[in-house]
């Protein structure tokens, strides 16, 4: 993997790779190389987005689902490339492609996917719909499925948050009474 591919496309890793008191990158003495860890990705997602890096795209899989799409989000948030020049090819097909479901109607797995997804990659409307169904149908405090979901939409109960869109915006706030929790749909 080219260093140089790595660090132009994020500052995450302009920081890890040329910062002398970096954790995340060990440099090999051997060699002189850096090392970086990334146990905890979907092996799939990441290696995607290296192939973006080094310009692989025939390797790019020209579609995505909303689950590929959620994982990809995770390490786009996590390696600050929100604004990567080099992603914005590939994320509009992968975007134009899952815009084809309609967002769920229940809180479910798949709403805090499209959350994720149209959080970090800036789908407003995506994201006002999605948060408006989540507030609405969840019970208790969203959960985020360790996904990056602002702490403004998770750290609010959801009757409160009920009582700021109805307030705000003339949603309904009655309470749904079989709200499954998304701890189960894992």
């Amino acid at each position: 993997v080219s260093s140089r591919h790595l660090t132009l496309a994020s500052p995450w890793f302009m920081r890890t790779l040329t910062s002398e008191t970096s954790t995340e990158a060990v440099k090999d003495p051997s060699n002189g190389r850096y090392h970086i860890s990334a146990r905890d990705w979907d092996e799939e997602a990441i290696l995607i987005l290296l192939r973006i890096f080094h310009i692989r795209t025939r390797q790019v899989p020209a579609t995505v689902s909303l689950e590929m799409l959620a994982k990809i989000a995770v390490l786009v948030d996590y390696y600050e490339l929100a604004g990567a020049e080099v992603m914005e090819r590939e994320l509009s097909g992968w975007i134009a492609h899952v815009r084809r479901d309609p967002i769920p109607s229940s809180y479910n797995r798949d709403l805090m996917l499209w959350i994720c997804v149209s959080q970090v990659f800036s789908m407003s409307k995506e994201f006002e719909q999605a948060t408006a169904v989540a507030i609405r149908e969840s019970r208790g405090h969203l959960q985020t499925l360790d996904l990056p979901i602002h702490d403004a939409v998770t750290g609010m109960s959801s009757i409160h948050l009920r009582r700021i869109l109805s307030t705000n915006f003339g949603q309904p706030t009655s309470s749904v009474t079989d709200a499954t929790s998304l701890s189960t749909l894992s």
